[in-house]
């Protein structure tokens, strides 16, 4: 589990978010006089919020848990991002 996670980890390391999303970000949530609790922002974020969403626990655990191999067609098929490819910023 945690080579798959390092895998993701070093992809979002490799790829980071642009500073001025996340300041965009900020400068929205201290002019909203009711901001939420809790935001998403930056490449990758809601759609792992999404993923996680669409699957059960079982399902969560068993992808992450896979072998590497399987893990990583499997999070490409998922989400269209080959975790070992960092020649090539992903799309947004």
């Amino acid at each position: 589990m945690a080579k798959n996670w390092g895998f993701s980890v070093g992809y979002d390391h490799a790829f980071p978010s642009e500073p001025e999303d996340v300041a965009a970000c900020i400068g929205q949530l201290i002019r909203d006089p009711s901001p939420p609790l809790r935001v998403t922002v930056g490449r990758g974020v809601q759609q792992m919020v999404d993923l996680r969403s669409s699957h059960s626990d079982e399902e969560w655990i068993d992808l992450w848990s896979s072998e590497t191999s399987n893990f990583l067609s499997a999070w490409e098929s998922l989400t269209g991002d080959d975790l070992t490819d960092l020649s090539a910023k992903p799309d947004s």
